[in-house]
């Protein structure tokens, strides 16, 4: 007797869950967005499968431009390929998968990253050239139109898919964005973000702290001057700076050199976060000990929570500073709490003549000190160093080629309890030097490449209960020598 075939045949839907899991565990990423765009039953097994394999990755949304001779992404970067995957990053270079990507697995993503592309004008094209043909500059032209038109696709998709799931946002781009871009298709709340940065002005309109009700950091990096005097509404102004984040913690705000605004508007931001642990950023410094802010703060009341300060001092390009330097305050502001002080000297130009900057505060438990100076010479900073013998660790560079055994000196009179140093300039006797530290439990000191085997060979031979290594410390321009020292407990 012949068996009759069944006429209906077993779908890949008719699978549990546990069998879907095994079938679609082993598909690339893309296949997996694709099955999850293909149909609504299976799109929960694939987010499943997307939270466990790629949960935690930060995802970076950015588009690829096409055009004749070939292919360029916003922010001058050239990518192959549609993702590029890393351990810690999804890459999604084409609008229709970052779409597609929101759509299916935006309720599953907890940290993004959204690069807008700009609009240039001819002569801020860095693909304008006047001998090329004018269709090739209108196909281009045109290619930033059409971003300018589809970007607020990606925001409204966030706005719509995200809003409960992401817990850190950033946007990257450029002040023109602030125009071109419609972040006021950002209307629902982000209730569960805790950082967000920026280098895109938002409009006064979009409230940040109604957007991020629960934002413990906010970052807002190398804001750009707009291109005329018609878009001084988008300088930060009162509305803008007096959004009050109840759990605001560590504050970051860089901006462009040229870029004015009132230090009013920061000392409001300030008030109304009495929380701030961590201040970052080149607006800090006049902010806090301008004449017209310093007698607004009270010791007992203001910063009474925070623990680092990192301050940026634009001596070139605000000179007026340097008379807060050089005018010495009735009374320090007493910053009880802070443990990290970070401060950067931009003083290239600066005449030097001037043998003691003032610094108007004292920090009561100072436990680490970064100093940076173009110019200034390590004495000019007496006063800061002789207010803080609490420190224990310190990191010292200035424009000297050597660090002198005066300069040692110095240091170890002035933080008696110093545990760890950096010696990021040469000096004159590593050994006498690190003697000079009898607390020191810990140093790394730069040196030329050809010589730092025998500086390590010295050190062995001269100081006992130590132990030596020799490494790479790579930067950006290129890779230094370092000698790594321990002591012996």
């Amino acid at each position: 007797m012949a068996i009759s075939a069944n006429k209906s045949s077993l779908k890949i839907t008719d699978l549990g869950f546990d069998c879907l899991l095994i079938c679609l565990k082993h598909l690339s990423f893309e296949e997996l967005l694709n099955v999850a765009d293909s149909n609504k039953e299976l799109r929960h097994a694939a987010r499943y499968l997307y939270k466990q394999i790629y949960g935690q990755k930060l995802v970076r949304l950015s588009q690829v431009l096409k055009f004749r001779g070939g292919c360029s992404r916003c922010c001058h970067r050239l990518y192959n390929g549609r993702f590029r995957l890393t351990d810690k990053m999804i890459g999604i270079y084409q609008l229709k998968f970052g779409l597609r990507f929101l759509r299916c697995f935006g309720e599953e993503v907890s940290e993004i990253e959204l690069i807008f592309c700009y609009k240039r004008h001819y002569e801020n094209d860095p693909f304008y050239e006047p001998k090329r043909c004018k269709y090739f500059r209108k196909e281009i032209m045109g290619q930033y139109d059409k971003a300018d038109e589809w970007e607020h696709l990606l925001v409204e998709y966030l706005n719509e898919y995200c809003t409960e799931s992401l817990r850190k946002i950033k946007f990257n781009g450029n002040l023109y964005n602030y125009l071109s871009s419609e972040l006021n298709k950002l209307t629902k709340s982000f209730v569960n973000v805790e950082k967000f940065e920026s280098d895109i002005l938002f409009p006064a309109q979009n409230k940040l702290h109604e957007l991020f009700p629960n934002l413990r950091e906010l970052e807002l990096n190398n804001l750009k001057v707009p291109w005329s005097k018609s878009h001084e509404n988008l300088f930060l102004n009162n509305e803008f700076m007096a959004n009050r984040f109840s759990y605001l913690e560590h504050l970051k705000i860089d901006l462009e050199s040229k870029y004015e605004c009132s230090n009013e508007n920061f000392a409001i931001a300030l008030l109304l976060s009495p929380q701030i642990k961590t201040l970052q950023g080149n607006v800090w410094f006049e902010v806090l000990f301008d004449q017209n802010n310093f007698n607004l703060w009270n010791s007992n009341e203001h910063f009474q929570n925070l623990e680092r300060l990192h301050l940026e001092v634009s001596l070139d390009l605000k000179p007026q500073l340097i008379e807060i330097l050089k005018k010495p305050v009735a009374q320090d502001l007493q910053l009880k709490n802070l443990k990290e002080l970070n401060i950067k000297f931009k003083d290239y130009n600066v005449r030097d003549d001037v043998t003691d900057w003032m610094f108007p505060f004292t920090c009561d438990t100072l436990e680490s000190l970064t100093l940076y100076a173009d110019k200034s010479k390590l004495k000019q900073f007496s006063s800061l160093l002789n207010k803080h013998p609490t420190v224990k660790k310190i990191e010292i560079e200035y424009n000297g080629l050597t660090m002198t055994n005066d300069d040692c000196l110095q240091i170890s009179e002035a933080f008696p309890l110093l545990e760890e140093i950096f010696f990021k300039k040469i000096a004159d006797d590593i050994v006498k030097a690190v003697k000079m530290f009898h607390s020191l439990k810990y140093f790394k000191y730069c040196t030329w490449p050809l010589d730092s085997t025998d500086v390590t060979e010295l050190l062995k031979r001269s100081l006992d209960g130590w132990s030596f290594s020799n490494a790479i410390l790579t930067r950006k321009n290129g890779k230094n020598r370092f000698v790594e020292g321990k002591r012996n407990i």
